[in-house]
């Protein structure tokens, strides 16, 4: 894989908004991007307006073509070309590197170095379930990015790789772990839909000492149960 195959238009302008760190207008968003794509000798096409604005609307959650996986950017003053970094990723750049910058915002949404860790550490496959279909597997946090610091960010330990039913129903907190693996199972969840949630009363989970610790958070304070633990 080659240098341009593994830099996108999203990281460019991830990196660009790091740089101007403030919102942006598209105007200045556009030199930045230039001037990145330039240093990396990256191509610059003639339509580089509309892969950059397409870029930015396609992971945005306030346009129409959001393409619903990632929302990294945000657009404060709709009309006016004003965009920023969304979800708390506006770090001031003093304090993190732009690499450091782009693997949180990786991390935050499943990509980059942070999947790839998990990957390894779970064989490629579902940590749960064991099924190894790379293409549908959803890298997610333990103890969820909102109640993280950077470390626990990107520390893989912090994170499963699940399939889509399991990844919702952890996240949701309608479903959870003891240390010892066995699962535990929100009462709001009736017993007759189990088996098409993809659960059991005896599905477990093989964890590594490291994950105990971010489990103990998420039973604690995400776990769904009108009968707490």
């Amino acid at each position: 894989m080659n240098k341009q195959e593994k830099i996108t238009w999203v990281d460019t302008i991830i990196e660009a908004l790091v740089n101007l760190a403030k919102p942006s207008h598209l105007s200045e968003i556009y030199d930045e991007v230039k001037t990145i794509r330039e240093s990396n000798n990256l191509s610059w096409p003639k339509y580089y307006k509309a892969s950059v604005r397409g870029a930015l609307e396609r992971k945005s959650s306030d346009m129409l073509s959001w393409d619903g996986n990632d929302d990294l950017f945000g657009n404060s003053e709709k009309g006016k070309g004003i965009w920023y970094l969304k979800g708390g990723l506006n770090l001031e750049k003093d304090k993190n590197s732009t690499t450091e910058i782009i693997s949180l915002v990786n991390a935050r949404v499943g990509q980059g170095n942070y999947r790839k860790e998990l990957m390894k550490i779970w064989n490629n496959s579902c940590s749960i379930s064991r099924i190894n279909n790379e293409k549908i597997l959803i890298a997610g946090h333990i103890k969820p990015w909102r109640y993280s610091d950077n470390f626990e960010r990107l520390d893989p330990y912090n994170g499963f790789l699940l399939l889509p039913n399991l990844d919702k129903l952890f996240d949701r907190g309608l479903i959870s772990f003891k240390n010892t693996g066995e699962i535990i199972i929100s009462d709001e969840i009736k017993e007759k839909h189990f088996d098409s949630l993809g659960i059991s009363k005896e599905t477990k989970i093989k964890l590594f000492e490291q994950n105990k610790e971010y489990l103990d958070f998420h039973r604690d304070i995400i776990f769904e149960n009108t009968k707490r633990l």
